[in-house]
């Protein structure tokens, strides 16, 4: 890639302001709305429910951010004059879509997250135990999670990109084709792992359901799994950048 020209980023910045703005604005207000919802004093279900919808609702927002590119239809040949290589349109998207939207739509959540464990009033147990796992995750499960949003991002950007017709909604199919087929993954290999254990066991007739999810997931872990599909995802990541990449250099005038 050519050396990047910050100026030439700052004018990038101010071309896509009036696109990105009221994106800006409509992620903040639901960022900090999840984190205010997080600590209200409310029975330990209505927590988790607001948790789980809440850090839902982010992660979509996150991972389908960059079909704010084709709403205001097709831009694509304008974009085209604008006098800036393809490497700094390139550092422009991976700086707003991987950094500025996360930093966004995550930052008040997690502040008030932590928050939570200094506040008894508002605390049950069940939430407090899902706010420990979720802050306290192996590094596994965290640059898994991480690479996984990175992934769906990247593919939702390059969809958008590439796509000559119906952008936003082959971009989103393209997302939720991703985590189907991860999940699929997740799904045969928590199956194998079901079936190995229950041969490996002699369970009791009131067999304790938690116990063998407990015990699965504690498998799932610490098994090369994990790391199997970390690397996976870390090397469709890298695919993924070089052509996000490629796109914009093969049609950059």
């Amino acid at each position: 890639m050519t050396l990047i020209n910050f100026n030439r980023l700052k004018y990038l910045w101010e071309y896509h302001y009036p696109m990105v703005k009221h994106q800006l604005f409509l992620y903040f207000v639901i960022s900090v709305l999840v984190a205010i919802l997080t600590l209200l004093p409310l029975p330990a279900q209505a927590q988790i429910s607001i948790f789980a919808i809440g850090n839902s609702i982010l992660g979509y927002l996150v991972v389908l951010s960059p079909i704010v590119l084709a709403k205001n239809g097709d831009t694509r040949i304008v974009e085209r004059l604008i006098p800036a290589t393809a490497a700094e349109k390139f550092t422009w998207r991976i700086i707003y879509f991987l950094i500025i939207i996360p930093i966004f739509c995550y930052v008040y959540p997690y502040l008030s997250n932590r928050l939570y464990f200094h506040i008894p009033e508002i605390q049950t147990a069940l939430m407090t135990d899902t706010l420990e796992l979720a802050v306290n995750n192996s590094f596994r499960l965290k640059c898994l999670n991480i690479l996984s949003t990175l992934l769906q991002i990247l593919i939702c950007l390059y969809v958008v990109t590439y796509a000559r017709k119906s952008r936003i909604i082959k971009a989103v199919l393209s997302v939720f084709a991703t985590q189907l087929v991860f999940g699929l993954i997740g799904f045969i290999w928590g199956i194998s792992e079901t079936t190995g254990l229950l041969e490996s066991h002699s369970f009791p007739i009131n067999i304790n359901k938690e116990e063998i999810q407990s015990e699965i997931m504690d498998r799932m872990v610490s098994s090369s799994y994990i790391w199997s599909v970390t690397l996976l995802m870390a090397c469709a990541s890298l695919t993924m950048l070089w052509l996000n990449y490629r796109v914009l250099k093969k049609r950059n005038l």
